[in-house]
């Protein structure tokens, strides 16, 4: 009796697992593929010439706030001009987007690109 149970979980245990398997294996259904017309407006381009001879006003640097790991609220008035860069990672990405000649520091590790050798070391 007991053998007879255990066969019977096994086998449906088994079918079980089988029958999402053989599920997936069905055939794929053909997509439908309808051929609309659709009406084309005509697009009618105006140009004009226009002469401007006001100069822009410049506009000021927007200030950054920004707020620490420590929920400090610190502002930046201006752009930063100089960056002393102390993880090599940042380092290389900072040469990838053009910023190497605003480095004016690195840390030890960074070494790559070679330029950056040119750059003080600040320790860390």
């Amino acid at each position: 009796m007991r053998k007879t149970v255990a066969n019977l979980l096994v086998t449906l245990m088994i079918v079980g697992l089988l029958v999402p398997l053989l599920a997936g294996c069905g055939p794929t259904p053909t997509p439908i593929v309808e051929e609309v017309e659709v009406p084309v407006e005509q697009t009618v381009v105006v140009t004009r010439e226009v002469m401007i001879t006001a100069t822009p006003a410049p506009t000021p640097e927007p200030a950054l706030t920004i707020i620490d790991g420590a929920g400090r609220v610190l502002t930046i008035p201006k752009t930063p001009q100089r960056i002393v860069s102390i993880a090599s990672a940042a380092t290389e990405t900072l040469f990838a987007i053009g910023c190497g000649d605003e480095i004016v520091g690195r840390d030890r590790y960074s070494d790559y690109p070679p330029e950056v050798q040119e750059k003080p070391s600040v320790g860390s």
